[in-house]
This record gives structure tokens, sequence and C-alpha cells, in this order.
């Protein structure tokens, strides 16, 4: 069950840990890691004796979660990122919860026919409309990206107007 809440965190930090390492900010991203192994050495070191293998899967993920959320807050700091709660976890979490209900459906429908269903077509069945529905929610849910309007072409930006170096 640990792994479970392991795994997005891990893949977090290792993006948002990319993210950093392509803004140029090395030292953050090493002082990062180093508090996140810290802390994972002290879980090793102060609680796996005494709690076993428990212990030093809940180090990684205190671990994982402290580097997460500070490679977040990094990378908040250093970019013109923007979080939109309700589209990036309401919206997404809702669409999950609505799949994961078709999916149920689905199945118990599968399950009452009066003939067999293999479990590989009916597994597919059941996945595919899981993922078209969710597809199908996150594509209503998303926003349409705001258009810039380009440069007129009398007018130079300041961008186009410096010489070349």
């Amino acid at each position: 069950q640990t792994l479970a809440w392991l795994c997005p965190f891990l893949y977090l930090d290792t993006t948002l840990s990319s993210i950093l390492h392509g803004l140029g900010r090395l030292k953050e991203t090493f002082f990062l890691n180093a508090g996140g192994h810290i802390l994972q050495l002290a879980f090793t070191l102060l609680a796996v004796p005494r709690f076993g293998i428990a212990a030093y899967l809940w180090g990684i993920l205190a671990s994982q979660l402290l580097s997460a959320f500070l490679a977040l807050f990094l990378v908040y700091r250093y970019t013109a990122f923007s979080f939109h709660v309700m589209d990036w976890t309401v919206k997404p979490l809702l669409s999950i919860v609505i799949s994961a209900g078709i999916y149920r459906f689905w199945n118990g429908l599968l399950s009452r026919l009066p003939f067999s269903v293999p479990s590989l077509v009916g597994m597919l069945i059941s996945g595919l409309t899981m993922s078209l529905t969710f597809f199908f929610f996150m594509y209503l849910s998303f926003r349409p990206a705001q258009k810039t309007q380009p440069p007129r072409p009398g007018k130079a930006s300041a961008e186009t107007s410096a010489p070349c170096e």
C-alpha cells in the first residue's frame, strides 16, 4: 500500500528535478535531493530497527514528499507557472470517479449476460469504455488556450529590434 502512494511522488520529483536542471538550478536541485536523502537516512537509522520494512517505506514516502513539494515550490518560484486547482485536481478526479463508475457498471452488466464473455474481452470492453469516458470528461474540462496577438507589421517589438549577437 505504501508503494502505491510512493509512485506518483517519485514521478513528480523526477520531472520537477529535470525542469530545475533545465532552468540551470543545479545547486537547488542538489540541496533538495540531499535533504530528501538525509530524511530517508534518518528514517532508516531511527525507525527501521523498531518498526521494520514498513518504516523504510514510510521514510521513502516522506523523503519523496519533501523533495517533490520543495521542487514544486522552486519551479513555481522560477517560472511563470500558475496552478489552477479546479482544472488540475478537481476535474481530473471527477473524471476518474465517473470513469470508474462506468467501468463498474459495464463489469456488472457483462457478468449478468446469459452467455459467457471471455474475461479478456470483458476487460477490454470495460477498460476501453473507462478510458473513453475519462478522455471525454477531460476534453470537456479544459479551457481553450488564450490566443496571443502577433506583432503588427509596422511595429517592431523589443525582441525583433535587438541586433543579433
